[in-house]
């Protein structure tokens, strides 16, 4: 098992070989890094293992691969993707005036890491770093519907349907008929059926295909009701795809 010091080393080599801007042989690395050559090999075939480092055959030099520039570029994508959307968010709240939130899957929990709020005296305040379950009724919605239904009862059988309140949906079939709405349409709906008095409409936002966040709208439901739904969700499905089209046009 590699410890803490060994994971230090890990990265002095790739720093080294980062700013030499040039292939470097093992002797090299070892003796600038003050690594036995034994030491050196071994990070050297683990980084190259994972991609981030290739061999030159004819040298036995290690230069940087595209697994590591690609792992550079999704890091640096993670870190500014709140960041890069927000505008989008900005637009979509000056249309619907609710509060708009994106969100990101992490384990059977959706963080929330943008917002912006509405202008309206009353709206429903969300801070960035809050955490709802994947089992938030439209989260839930767009979340499996990029699953097939096998998968969903697969993904589903240890977890029972929570009852928020009288207007949630607590049967699987019931569930599936909504993902499946959420699948044609490209949104889902949360009608009361997570907090009482309080709607949402939420749409996936996608990268190259695959889901990438979670944005909506919640309002609560005398502001957000039927005659306004049609609208919001029309603004918020064209947010969430040019989102998704920016996102996908970042190699």
């Amino acid at each position: 098992m590699y410890s803490a010091d060994a994971v230090r080393k890990a990265i002095g080599v790739l720093r080294f070989i980062v700013h030499r801007e040039k292939p470097a042989g093992v002797s090299e690395i070892s003796k600038n890094l003050g690594l036995n050559k034994s030491t050196a090999f071994g990070i050297l075939g683990a980084l190259k293992e994972e991609g981030f480092l290739e061999q030159d055959r004819a040298t036995k030099q290690y230069r940087v691969a595209e697994g590591l520039i690609r792992f550079s570029k999704e890091t640096l994508l993670a870190t500014e993707f709140s960041i890069l959307v927000r505008p989008f968010m900005e637009s979509l709240s000056e249309l619907v005036d609710e509060t708009i939130c994106l969100g990101v899957v992490e384990g059977d929990r959706v963080r929330v890491v943008q917002v912006v709020e509405g202008k309206k005296e009353f709206t429903i305040a969300t801070p960035v770093g809050a955490l709802f379950p994947i089992m938030t009724p439209a989260l839930l919605k767009v979340y499996l519907s990029t699953m097939t239904d096998p998968e969903i009862r697969d993904y589903l059988k240890d977890k029972p349907l929570p009852h928020y309140t009288a207007k949630s949906i607590t049967d699987i079939d019931g569930l599936l008929r909504e993902v499946e709405k959420a699948r044609r349409y490209g949104y889902a709906l949360n009608l009361e059926e997570f907090r009482e008095g309080v709607r949402a409409v939420t749409a996936p936002v996608f990268r190259d295909g695959k889901l990438r966040g979670l944005l909506w709208v919640v309002g609560l439901s005398d502001s957000l009701h039927d005659k306004v739904l049609p609208s919001v969700i029309a603004h918020l499905g064209e947010a969430a795809k040019r989102m998704s089209d920016m996102l996908s046009g970042i190699s």
